[in-house]
């Protein structure tokens, strides 16, 4: 678990089933009345994800972001109290701890910190109100701090069963008792009134507990081999959640996808006893304790936290009709509403279908603002590449067109790694230019950007989002960034007088060659839009000499590639500003992909004493675009404009992963990056005890605007063609490390590019 003090970024469903004859009538009536909005009379074993085309049927949850107090900029956990209070706990942007009362279902809010609390590690609520913060164990001493409802506070210290433990999961029952598990499978009962402990749960040695939550003095605790329900007063066993268990075992995302104060799984009381509400990314269930089924309230595919990297910090339900549910989507952690209403098309009338090869968290949150805009368009996102489902590139990309050609197609095209300029070419894409133009006049966009997407007077595609290449090093290293060829004179050079470790950031090959790539390929193009095979020769010939400077022995043995730069739905950059701080090397390059990634530089830079420049390849300043947008002619083009608008828009661009296209939301994240911070990052390297730490600093309104300069100065986009790319990687990495000449490698490369192109 990482430290949310001090860091920046890191990096089955079950369909619903009637409810049974043994509910009380009113019961069955309220519950079937909520039940048929949301695709009731679905058998076990189909996918639930809502219903689409028209229909008579009314009634289903309507879901809204909530508005909190402004101290709290990310929520990381909910609770609704014993009177109906309801509880969040958040940070402000100095990672500052507040709490927020609401007393009317989120309405209205109090807000106050929870002052001499600097560092965290779990936080949890107890139905008082009374929360419990859970450091950071040093030495096998977890350190524990409890505040009382009227603000008053005590602390102890918890002894853990070895001196490595780390405590891994906790949460406080009714009675103030606080359950915790660590890293070696110990359990504890703790009484927070003292520190002392008063008893374990009642499981088998050596069962990993990999989240828990408790529900008055029930405490559910998730593991590898089911889900168990525990006494939090004596620890004993009650009942397995057989249908829970099913779940989970059937999705490992649910099982382990979670950080700190957050879980893949979040449970609250229901209308009974024995009533138990819990959500995950894939919806908002009901299950009752001793049951064999859930039943589906609200289907993940219609919500904003529906993507799998969700992590939930907590759900209440107001009563039958209302549900709270706080969590991230990876973009931002909030708390959102779901009210029934039963004047709303249990199916819209309109069906828009939007198809991308990955799932991203900026996807999905502008996929929410959509549908809060749009709330009579049903929404079906379909993820050609998803994880584990083993379909290749090639696989989907071949079963794409064979929709679109069937008129089975979706309606929105995120053409990220796609063939875009084959998909224009043969008039599967409609002209944009409106909606465009309607974004620009409004916000206004990078007009490089817009330049660069229009074609004969017509758009048909744009990035949304980009990345840049950058480069920091020395000052004559800076300026030799102008060609790939100065760049690698400049290397070479270097590694005559080298003075640390590694010339340039460990890299392997293929990450060298996609940085390379991003940035050099927009000169491969001729003018009928062919290769250039002299310069993808010469790509490769430069790509080896800067390669060839240093041992990469190391970083091939434990690096990963990513061809597309998406981990668990975030679009990450290349380039990280730590290697060269440590003065582990004295050249870094690669890819920003957010604006606050400048802030690591620059405050790594203040440091370190190094400058900055743009990849900038014979007279070309390349971007890499980012959930490019286009849709898709003859289908529902209406709605597909409406929500490439939303996706291009301010509102959708302001707390987004990537280096937004609309300058308004662009300007916004700038402008966070003068707000005062007292935020840092620590970290080692190598396995070294050694910890070094970038204080992060405001920047000035002469860097924020030489940043802006930049970001409107690029004026190329790369190929991200990604079948493109990942020939040139491909082949491109045999030669770097000597499997293949140079020769070998550009034929295997333009040959296996022409078969591809002539398809």
């Amino acid at each position: 678990m990482s430290n949310e003090k001090i860091k920046h970024k890191n990096l089955h469903s079950l369909s619903m089933l009637c409810i049974t004859a043994v509910l009380l009538f009113l019961n069955i009536m309220l519950f079937s009345t909520v039940l048929t909005g949301c695709g009731a009379g679905k058998t076990k074993g189909t996918e639930s994800d809502g219903a689409s085309g028209s229909s008579d049927r009314t009634g289903r949850f309507v879901e809204s972001k909530m508005v909190l107090p402004e101290e709290i900029g990310s929520v990381i956990k909910m609770k609704q109290l014993s009177d109906q209070t309801i509880e969040v706990v958040g940070r402000d942007k100095d990672y500052s701890l507040w709490v927020a009362k609401s007393s009317d279902s989120g309405t209205t809010w109090a807000a106050s910190q929870l002052t001499d609390i600097a560092t965290y590690d779990i936080v949890t609520i107890a139905d008082d109100g009374t929360i419990a913060v859970i450091d950071y164990a040093e030495n096998g001493s977890c350190p524990v701090t409890v505040v009382e409802p009227d603000g008053s506070a005590h602390s102890f210290s918890v002894e853990l069963s070895g001196t490595d433990g780390v405590v891994y999961a906790a949460a406080l029952d009714t009675e103030k008792n606080l359950v915790m598990t660590d890293t070696a499978d110990a359990t504890y009962i703790i009484n927070t009134e003292d520190g002392s402990k008063k008893g374990t749960l009642d499981i088998e040695d050596e069962t990993f507990i990999s989240f828990l939550d408790i529900i008055g003095t029930d405490c559910i605790a998730v593991t590898r081999e089911g889900v168990y329900l525990f006494d939090s007063i004596t620890g004993k066993e009650k009942d397995e959640l057989t249908a829970i268990s099913e779940l989970i075992q059937a999705d490992d995302s649910l099982l382990y996808q979670h950080t700190d104060s957050g879980q893949p799984m979040v449970f609250a009381r229901g209308e009974g006893a024995d009533s138990i509400v819990f959500a995950c990314y894939k919806g908002i269930y009901h299950y009752t304790i001793g049951g064999s089924v859930t039943e589906e309230l609200v289907p993940g595919a219609q919500a904003a936290l529906g993507n799998s990297g969700s992590i939930f910090y907590g759900i209440s339900m107001q009563d039958e009709t209302h549900f709270l549910v706080a969590g991230s989507n990876g973009m931002e952690a909030a708390v959102y509403s779901y009210v029934y209403d039963s004047d709303a098309a249990a199916s819209p009338d309109q069906e828009l279908n939007i198809y991308a090869l990955e799932d991203t968290d900026t996807l999905r949150q502008a996929v929410s603002i959509f549908r809060q805009q749009e709330p009579d368009i049903y929404v079906n996102l379909e993820v050609g590449m998803t994880d584990g489902s083993g379909v290749t590139l090639e696989d989907a990309l071949k079963t794409l067109s064979t929709d679109i050609l069937a008129g089975n197609g979706p309606d929105v095209l995120i053409l990220d790694g796609m063939p875009v300029d084959s998909y224009i070419g043969k008039g599967i894409l409609a002209d944009i230019s409106d909606v465009v133009e309607d974004v620009d006049s409004s916000d206004g966009l990078i007009a490089s950007i817009v330049k660069g997407s229009t074609e004969d007077g017509k758009i048909y595609a744009i990035p949304t989002r980009f990345l840049v290449s950058i480069l920091t090093g020395d000052e004559k290293t800076t300026v030799a960034a102008n060609s790939l060829k100065t760049l690698a004179d400049r290397i070479v050079a270097l590694a005559k007088e080298q003075s640390t470790p590694y010339v340039v950031q460990e890299k392997i090959a293929e990450g060298m060659l996609q940085d390379l790539y991003l940035a050099d390929s927009p000169n491969w193009v001729n003018e009928d839009n062919s290769l250039d095979e002299t310069k993808i020769s010469d790509f490769l010939a430069q790509t080896k000499r800067i390669y060839d400077v240093d041992d990469h022995s190391n970083a091939e043995s434990y690096q990963n590639y990513s061809e597309s730069g998406v981990l668990n739905g975030y679009r990450y950059g290349s380039f990280d500003s730590l290697d060269l701080f440590t003065g582990t090397c004295s050249v870094e390059f690669g890819t920003i992909a957010d604006v606050a990634d400048y802030q690591t530089m620059l405050s790594a830079v203040s440091e370190d004493g190094a400058s900055y420049s743009s990849l900038s390849f014979d007279g070309h300043t390349a971007y890499v675009p980012f959930l490019q947008a286009g849709v898709v002619a003859g289908g529902n083009e209406e709605a597909g404009k409406a929500f490439v608008k939303t996706l291009l828009g301010k509102e959708a661009g302001e707390g987004s992963n990537g280096i937004p296209v609309n300058e308004a939301a662009l300007k916004v994240q700038l402008q966070t990056l003068m707000d005062p911070t007292e935020t840092a990052l620590s970290f080692s390297r190598d396995g070294s005890d050694k910890v070094y730490t970038i204080y992060y600093r405001s920047l000035t309104n002469e860097e924020v605007d030489e940043i802006l300069a930049q970001l409107e100065s690029v004026d190329e986009p790369a190929l991200v063609d990604r079948t493109v790319q990942n020939l040139v990687v491909e082949q491109g990495s045999k030669y770097l490390k000597g499997e293949l000449s140079l020769e070998q490698a550009v034929n295997a490369i333009m040959q296996k590019m022409n078969l591809y192109l002539a398809e």
